[in-house]
């Protein structure tokens, strides 16, 4: 019954292909009769293994030669018969497939001419349609809302053209407005960020409203979301909530001069997943913001840029350790980095095995780990002027050996090594 109804199909379209009509349909029956074609190839295939397999079961049951034909049983001759009857059924019916084979390839072959004959005209309205169908897809329904190939489409383009309109407004409000606030810059940033992120919200929820895909949507994703963001998102998700609580709570700023684990540098920027810190030999080290939540930090600029530093200096034994604490305290005052309020402070930390250990305390005004280091090498380099206009000699490693047996000495001359 299908191969007839196929075979009435190819009449009905032989006859449209002939009269001109149909021309829109043309590729569909091209695309129908391959298929068709096939069809009948796998079809034919099975009925040709299934008749090679009655032929030789004929063949053995006649050639049997315990009997005489005239002694044939009843059962036999039914057996026989049915063989037969099938063999005949399924000779007609390959017969049946080979004129609708045949009839099936002067289909294609006049349907692929009149295709190659086709106006651009007719050739575009074609590859129209097909783009029409495929546009109109529904990918998801809910109510009375569909969500197709074509709302989809729109949705991502206004979307891209939406972040990069916000990205551009953002510049041109934080440079004519953000930045001439009389704010911190780290404020400003954070003005800046959090501008961008609620733009962005409402360029996503625009490109849903325009094409009309209703937010309950999400109640249908939110399923798959959350196995999305446990498995594989978890982490970024982690950060990006981290970023957010840094930017409120503000425990780091930019500009701060932090230490995490063994990274000391200043943070440049906090962004929505890490965090870039500059380290003084000028590398950049990523951070993930997580890791400034979950992790001890010492921010050492967090209420300002002052720091405490110090400088210990070892001078001989004999040394006057007033005028040793006076002459380091001058050294520190006269260095124009140092603060005055609170001012130095000079302690005599011990009495070391080859001299007499002092700790200058002091503070500083610092923006980079370099600033304290190059505070710390003027101080430093005045100490050792003042010592030596004072005649206060920094000791070598000293070594006192006793003997408790007297030992013989003898002194050499130059002459007597040299021979």
């Amino acid at each position: 019954l299908e191969y007839i109804l196929s075979r009435r199909d190819l009449w009905e379209w032989r006859y449209l292909t002939h009269q001109n009509q149909g021309s829109t349909n043309y590729s569909e029956w091209l695309e129908s009769t391959r298929g068709l074609l096939n069809r009948l190839n796998k079809s034919r295939q099975v009925l040709d293994t299934e008749l090679t397999q009655i032929r030789g079961t004929l063949s053995g049951l006649l050639n049997n030669e315990e009997e005489s034909e005239q002694e044939l049983d009843r059962w036999r001759e039914i057996q026989i018969q049915a063989l037969v009857n099938r063999q005949k059924a399924i000779e007609d019916l390959l017969a049946y497939h080979k004129e609708t084979a045949s009839l099936a390839k002067r289909l294609q072959a006049e349907l692929t001419l009149q295709d190659q004959q086709r106006s651009l005209g007719e050739r575009a309205g074609d590859a129209w349609g097909t783009l029409v169908d495929f546009w109109n897809i529904e990918l998801y329904t809910m109510g009375d809302s569909a969500v197709t190939v074509g709302k989809l489409c729109v949705a991502v383009t206004v979307l891209i053209l939406g972040l990069g309109f916000v990205g551009r407004f953002t510049k041109f409000l934080s440079a004519r407005l953000i930045r001439v606030l009389p704010i911190r810059e780290n404020v400003k940033a954070n003005l800046e960020r959090f501008l961008r992120y609620f733009l962005i919200l409402l360029v996503f929820l625009f490109s849903l409203h325009v094409v009309n895909i209703p937010l309950t949507i999400f109640t249908f994703l939110g399923g798959t979301l959350a196995i999305a963001v446990g498995f594989g998102a978890q982490n970024i998700l982690n950060n990006f909530i981290s970023g957010l609580i840094l930017m409120v709570e503000r425990p780091v700023r930019a500009g701060d001069m932090v230490e995490v684990d063994d990274t000391l540098g200043v943070v440049e920027e906090i962004g929505a997943r890490s965090t870039r810190v500059r380290i003084p030999t000028g590398i950049h080290v990523i951070l993930p913001n997580s890791v400034l939540l979950e992790n001890k930090v010492v921010n050492w600029t967090l209420e300002d840029s002052r720091i405490r530093t110090k400088v210990s200096v070892g001078v001989a034994y004999g040394s006057s350790p007033q005028q040793v604490i006076d002459l380091v305290s001058q050294a520190a005052n006269d260095v124009n980095e140092v603060l005055k309020n609170p001012g130095p402070i000079v302690t005599f930390d011990d009495f070391a095995d080859s001299s007499l250990n002092f700790t200058v305390h002091f503070w500083v005004a610092v923006a980079t780990p370099m600033d304290r280091d190059r505070v710390c090498t003027k101080v430093r380099i005045h100490i050792d002027e003042l010592f030596k206009e004072h005649n206060i000699s920094i000791p070598f490693p000293q070594r006192d050996l006793n003997f408790h047996e007297p030992v013989p000495v003898r002194i050499v001359s130059e002459k007597e090594q040299e021979s």
